[in-house]
């Protein structure tokens, strides 16, 4: 367990007491199923194997804010009940899962955890993921 499960526990205590948010199974066992659907360069998906990819860069003090814009835009087609598992790359130990309209309020307190940030909606194939070096990207898997 990290400093930051604790903060961002602490940041969604109000999303898992309403059973909004759920604690889902470990980092790297998400990291697994997402190379299953993406495959991934290092650290990072490679998009151009992707389908129907939107990509964008945020740098600077507005980087979270933006962050927050690009997934809500990406994914505003995708059917607002969908469960949705969210899991950072490093900072963090552990998957969240929910609907996406839940995520769509509680973005913001996530992406503020220094990490890249993935989030996969697994019954449509797609992926959101955001960077710390400001790279913003989304895509459907060429797998399903």
């Amino acid at each position: 367990m990290t400093t930051y499960d604790d903060d961002l526990r602490s940041a969604l205590a109000a999303y898992y007491a309403g059973g909004l948010l759920a604690e889902g199974g470990r980092a790297d066992e998400v990291f697994r199923e997402i190379g299953e659907m993406f495959p991934f360069v290092g650290s990072k998906i490679k998009w151009a194997m992707a389908n129907d990819v939107v990509q964008s860069k945020v740098s600077g003090e507005m980087a979270v804010a933006e962050s927050v814009d690009f997934f809500c835009e990406v994914t505003k087609w995708m059917p607002e009940d969908e469960i949705v598992t969210y899991v950072g790359d490093s900072a963090t130990t552990f998957s969240i899962t929910g609907r996406l309209s839940v995520f769509w309020q509680a973005v913001h307190l996530i992406v503020d955890v220094p990490q890249h940030h993935y989030f996969l909606g697994r019954s449509s194939g797609w992926c959101v993921s955001l960077t710390m070096e400001g790279d913003m990207n989304f895509g459907f898997s060429s797998v399903i």
